[in-house]
């Protein structure tokens, strides 16, 4: 289902997209935004497994499966946005948006970078135009589409074997979701504060390595993570337009 909701953001964004590109406007706006606040991810579950396969003799491969409940911190969260408006349809337009934040548990040893970047449909409604400000002074917006994601996450599992830690380059797909409220200083400058909510599955792609192993055991080791990241962010900007 989640995955079907995707592929639904996606092409639809992309439709808006190009609706916006290919309009005709007298005048483009280009806006460039930069942002900070804090990221509350959800307490959820990273899943890790380790896999070894023989590369001769026995055709079992052993498997072990680790679980970890992490309970998140809050963590700081940084982002920069550019958005092009067009004046034929003056309320739509479409942004890329890059950001970083930080899923570090408090009950483990869990850390989980996330560089995202999103494709944005967005939406603004003008509150009190005037000559000045014909976009309006106050502008209410929202945005949504498609989020990819990467970093490389370090979890230590515990179980009654002890310790077993995991380094891994992780990626994810997922949506981002976001409505804020403008209010503009000066012809070019705004200030806005914003609320976004992002969900990511995040997983890596199981390349093996740990070459060593490979020779001391006649057998290729893999090791797998993968997590659900759901986090709400709370934010402050600056806003330019030009």
């Amino acid at each position: 289902m989640a995955k079907r909701l995707l592929k639904y953001v996606l092409v639809f964004c992309l439709l808006m997209g190009v609706k916006a590109l290919g309009a005709t406007a007298v005048r483009a706006e280009f806006v460039v935004d930069l942002y900070g606040g804090l990221a509350k991810t959800e307490n959820g579950e990273v899943e890790g497994q380790l896999r070894s396969v023989p590369f001769s003799g026995s055709p079992v491969t052993t498997s072990k499966d680790l679980k970890e409940d992490a309970k998140f911190k809050n963590a700081f969260t940084v982002g920069g946005r550019v958005t092009y408006w067009t004046q034929t349809i003056p309320w739509l337009g479409v942004a890329f948006d890059g950001s970083y934040f930080k899923a570090d548990a408090k009950n483990a040893n869990v850390e989980i970078p996330v560089y995202g970047f999103s494709l944005l449909m967005m939406m603004r409604y003008p509150l009190f135009p005037n000559e000045q400000f014909p976009q309006g002074r106050l502008e209410p917006y929202f945005g949504v589409g498609p989020e990819f994601a990467l970093g490389k996450s370090t979890v230590e599992f515990e179980d009654d074997d002890g310790k077993t830690k995991i380094k891994e380059n992780m990626d994810g797909f997922g949506v981002d979701v976001r409505t804020g409220m403008l209010w503009r200083l000066h012809r070019h400058w705004g200030i806005f504060t914003e609320y976004r909510f992002t969900y990511l599955d995040m997983s890596d792609d199981g390349i093996p390595h740990d070459y060593s192993r490979q020779d001391e055991e006649g057998s290729r080791e893999f090791e797998n993570l993968g997590s659900k990241l759901t986090t709400h962010h709370f934010l402050v900007g600056i806003s330019f337009s030009f």
